[in-house]
């Protein structure tokens, strides 16, 4: 029962430093390399469309680019993405290869190089918010107390013993009144029980 018990918990503890720590979801990479569009102006519009359809918080975008070139700058309105003003901006990334992971709602992302923006290098995506399942948690009956309480046992070494030596225990008398079991109660039963072991080696 309690192993069952202490299965059951561990599960929960699991689950609930996972659901914590905000496990990632999807990976999404951005159609060709993240430049200044030539060839199809609305290639990032089109893309996006498509994924948010089905894109989740906590799902990752991955933007692949020359990092000297270009960055991945994260606004926060989308007056500052139409405007493709990055002067304050909410993350700004410029490894060559980001992983950007989106919040449910509307996520804005524009290359803050000089004029990159205002050329079309900007993408809008929409994330749902994730569903995530809290647990109930159900609470664990109480211990019953022992009753009536252990008291510390003596132990003396049997008559005539020879090596090794066997011991004969002698509990001490209960007292007469119920309660829960205390440090030194514990204590006398944990020396019982070793005390009986030995006796069997």
């Amino acid at each position: 029962m309690t192993m069952g018990r202490g299965s059951a918990m561990l599960a929960v503890a699991i689950f609930l430093v996972s659901a914590a720590m905000g496990v990632r979801g999807a990976t999404y990479t951005l159609p060709g390399s993240w430049v200044v569009p030539t060839e199809n102006a609305d290639i990032y519009n089109v893309w996006a469309q498509n994924v948010s359809s089905y894109l989740v918080e906590g799902d990752v975008i991955i933007f692949q680019y020359v990092a000297a070139a270009h960055d991945v700058v994260t606004l926060g309105t989308q007056a500052e993405y139409d405007g493709c003003d990055s002067t304050t901006p909410l993350n700004r990334t410029q490894t060559g290869n980001d992983a950007i992971i989106v919040k449910a709602g509307i996520n804005l992302y524009i290359c803050g190089r000089n004029g990159h923006c205002q050329a079309g290098q900007k993408v809008s995506v929409t994330a749902s918010a994730a569903n995530i399942i809290t647990p109930t948690i159900s609470p664990v009956a109480s211990i019953p107390a022992l009753s009536p309480p252990l008291s510390a046992p003596t132990i003396s070494p049997a008559s005539g013993a020879a090596l090794p030596a066997i011991y004969t225990i002698t509990p001490a008398a209960a007292p007469h009144s119920a309660g829960s079991v205390t440090v030194p109660q514990a204590v006398a039963a944990a020396t019982v029980a070793a005390a009986a072991c030995f006796a069997l080696f």
